[in-house]
């Protein structure tokens, strides 16, 4: 399972915020990814939300409230 992390910090705004998130595909000829996963939150390690994203997309947008977020995405074969 391929797991990327990174967080993203939004400046104070009164409303949410669409965020295009997009990832690389680290290895693309291996073509057995099926579907990956983004999740974030607003503590480190702790993702309460996610989204599916089925392969070969490699970007999600998704909605955010002002404040500090922590991303991740995994891929699966599933």
């Amino acid at each position: 399972m391929l797991v990327l992390a990174f967080m993203v910090l939004l400046p104070a705004l009164l409303q949410a915020e669409s965020v295009t998130v997009q990832w690389t595909d680290p290895n693309p000829a291996n073509m057995q990814v099926q579907k990956y996963t983004l999740k974030w939150g607003t503590v480190s390690g702790v993702y309460t939300n996610s989204v599916d994203v089925v392969a070969p997309n490699t970007q999600a947008t998704i909605s955010l409230t002002p404040g500090r977020y922590y991303l991740a995405v995994t891929a699966s074969n599933v």
